[in-house]
């Protein structure tokens, strides 16, 4: 099998927490700026960061008390990576300006950074205490509530966000990655896939994850619960699309919601399954799809071995139609698992001669910094 190999990147905490846009208008402020702050900003957003640090030190260092200077030099330190000596320039700025938002927004941004998921929350919740209109600090709370596994509630959130301003890019993405966490979440973790079962004869899913194959009360229990998860995540996906349908990133939720509603008689074992693409059973078909290229992923950061499993529709020419996460990866490694069954090519599956459309199950092993993607034993 061929490989295409290329470097990879993934999401983190760092990652959501570095879209706040920390540097604001001066103006904003209420106390007259020294000039070694207004010098400091267009350093920094020049990201001079160096030039920046070594000139709000001296001003500090002139006068102790210059809150908006403190306050600059947290932003320049945060962008350097010195987030603990960033954090004591906030707190400073807080100390000396209680009565403003942003140190505590810095705060709690420093804190993201540090892996402090709860001190954050406090902070952005200061901040929200004393403006309750600061974007940036629902950002906050968005990031805190998705590293807690609440992607509802990070939804939420970062609307508000939205809702707030607008043309806040780095909102629209966490949402993004909140509604790409709430879809890969829908599957009850109770479900496994049990590869030996992909040698049977039968699809039915229910069946296929060796679970409650008859029609007890505890199995009409679990198809109530599993329902109302497949119907929260549409709703949430729908609503998005309904208030911001035309974002760069609609595709992909509208992309979502369908392949739920797709897989959503399938996992619930109804009668009535989708009828298109009509899909051919695995015991009738002549050969199984086959991967013939896939990606090999390099610099992946996870932990020592992490596995993941997707199902997919694949199409007659080979392409994929729908992705379901049936063994999630993670919050980091979610949004690259989905990404990569677009990058792998396969030969479709076959009946009577000629090629038909199934469903397939993908395997995802990522260990030592690669991703390894094959397909069970046929």
């Amino acid at each position: 099998m061929t490989r295409v190999i290329f470097l990879c990147s993934v999401l983190s905490i760092q990652a959501m927490a570095s879209g706040l846009n920390i540097v604001r208008i001066i103006g904003q402020s209420s106390a007259t700026p020294s000039p070694e702050v207004r010098q400091s900003v267009d350093l920094i957003q020049n990201n001079k960061l160096a030039e920046a640090v070594d000139l709000l030190q001296g001003a500090v260092k002139k006068n102790s008390d210059d809150a908006e200077a403190w306050q600059y030099l947290g932003i320049a330190l945060s962008r350097q990576g010195k987030i603990d000596d960033a954090r004591r320039a906030y707190e400073q700025a807080a100390r000396l300006r209680p009565d403003s938002a942003a140190p505590h927004t810095g705060l709690a941004h420093c804190l993201l950074l540090s892996g402090k998921i709860q001190e954050a929350e406090k902070e952005a919740q200061k901040a929200l205490k004393i403006n309750p209109k600061s974007d940036e600090a629902r950002y906050c709370l968005a990031t805190v509530r998705l590293n807690e596994g609440k992607p509802f509630d990070a939804v939420e959130e970062a609307e508000k966000a939205i809702e707030l301003n607008p043309s806040f890019a780095a909102a629209f993405a966490l949402k993004t990655r909140a509604l790409i966490e709430a879809f890969s979440r829908v599957i009850d973790p109770r479900l496994q896939i049990d590869e030996e079962a992909q040698r049977g004869q039968t699809f039915i899913l229910l069946h296929y994850f060796g679970m409650m194959s008859d029609q007890s009360a505890v199995k009409k229990n679990f198809q109530i619960e599993q329902g109302e998860r497949f119907d929260k995540a549409i709703e949430m996906l729908e609503r998005a699309l309904g208030r911001t349908p035309q974002a760069q990133e609609a595709g992909l939720w509208r992309e979502m919601a369908e392949s739920l509603r797709y897989w959503k008689p399938w996992i619930l074992d109804y009668d009535k399954k989708p009828a298109n693409p009509p899909i051919a059973p695995l015991d009738k078909l002549a050969s199984r799809p086959r991967i013939i290229q896939a990606p090999e992923i390099r610099g992946v950061t996870s932990g020592p071995e992490v596995v993941a499993t997707m199902l997919v529709v694949l199409s007659e020419d080979g392409k994929v139609l729908h992705k379901l996460l049936t063994r999630r990866p993670g919050l980091a490694l979610t949004p690259l698992v989905l990404s990569l069954a677009e990058k792998i090519t396969f030969a479709p599956a076959t009946q009577n001669g000629r090629n038909v459309a199934t469903i397939a199950l993908l395997k995802y092993r990522i260990s030592e910094g690669r991703v390894e993607i094959s397909m069970p034993d046929k």
